[in-house]
């Protein structure tokens, strides 16, 4: 059972990482797989607006490109990306298949990084595109919001083992070892993001004049590979933040913290681009993770600058727990001698 409770509204497409599942999955015993959501049912479409630039009537038919990539790779798991591509011109009416495929694989390997960094367990535990832990994943739970702040990042242990956290890589660092490097650092982690994020831009810049036969769906799914794009940006530039917060903590370093406060500046920068990408097209929609509240990223930009704002005015708190207190000794100590003003 393929359960993705991770992304209910942006438009996701990664063949790559579909091909390892199957390939990593593929033993005698397994008969085959169940994709799809316990709770979410993609019929009625219920997150787009309406208006001229929706021109479908199911979910399911907005996230074709995700059902289009399951179905044919489990049929046979060595379709190559050409007859993929090759779908998308003829669904647009244009040669651009290939770019298109390549920023939207590019662009969607973002939830994929981040439940292999911030480990989770159940359902619930994750929801990637907002960037949210709902229910305690093991890590320090802020108790403010599910938002996933700095400090909860710090805290966390990563899933994927070849992956460093961020409390392992800055003991590396402060103590001067040099990292695996078979492993991936968190520093690593932002630079693959941040690349994943040009070549989605870049992608949207090549397609953005070209004449297609339905330009409003294909803005469509360009503006979800643009909000995708952006949470690269945030992710990156969170992951480079918490690691200067941290080291900042154990050393003193006014550095880092000046480093910390500039890349959450950004962060906070690429989560108004995502907002700007989502809130023409999509209102707030109950999300079963936050017990059917309204979820929009827009509802979360006061945390994003929450993380911010705790730098700005001055962060002294501890990556490690103090030391427990020695035990007092059972007979009183002598008075200090007085010495004289």
């Amino acid at each position: 059972m393929v359960r993705n409770e991770d992304f209910f509204v942006l438009r996701w497409g990664e063949p790559e990482f579909i091909r390892r599942h199957i390939r990593t999955n593929t033993q005698p015993y397994v008969g085959g797989y169940f994709i799809g959501s316990e709770c979410y049912i993609p019929a009625k479409e219920y997150a787009h607006k309406d208006g001229a630039f929706r021109d479908w009537t199911w979910a399911f038919e907005k996230q074709w490109l995700f059902y289009r990539l399951w179905g044919r790779l489990l049929y046979d798991p060595e379709t190559p990306d050409a007859v993929f591509a090759a779908d998308m011109n003829k669904r647009f009416g244009f040669d651009g298949g290939d770019k298109l495929l390549k920023g939207w694989s590019a662009a969607s390997k973002m939830p994929l990084a981040l439940a292999s960094f911030f480990a989770a367990s159940w359902d619930f535990t994750l929801y990637s595109e907002g960037f949210l832990a709902p229910v305690v994943t093991g890590g320090l739970d802020d108790k403010a919001s599910p938002f996933i702040s700095v400090d909860e990042m710090i805290d966390h242990k990563t899933l994927d083992p070849k992956m460093y956290s961020i409390k392992d890589y800055v003991d590396l660092l402060i103590s001067q070892r040099f990292a695996d490097e078979t492993r991936i650092t968190p520093m690593d982690l932002a630079d693959m993001l941040e690349q994943n994020a040009r070549v989605a831009q870049q992608t949207i810049d090549d397609l953005k004049d070209v004449r297609a036969r339905n330009r409003a769906a294909l803005q469509n799914d360009l503006e979800d590979i643009r909000a995708w794009g952006y949470l690269n940006l945030y992710f990156a530039d969170k992951l480079r933040a918490a690691v200067a917060v941290a080291v900042y903590r154990r050393n003193n370093a006014e550095q880092q913290r000046d480093k910390a406060v500039e890349m959450l500046t950004a962060c906070l920068a690429h989560w108004d681009g995502v907002i700007a990408a989502t809130k023409d097209r999509y209102r707030p929609v109950p999300l079963m993770h936050l017990d059917n509240k309204p979820f929009h990223w827009s509802l979360y930009r006061e945390e994003v600058k929450r993380d911010l704002e705790a730098l700005q005015v001055g962060d002294t708190k501890p990556t490690e727990p103090a030391a427990e207190p020695e035990e007092k000794p059972t007979e009183p100590a002598e008075p200090p001698t007085a010495t004289a003003p």
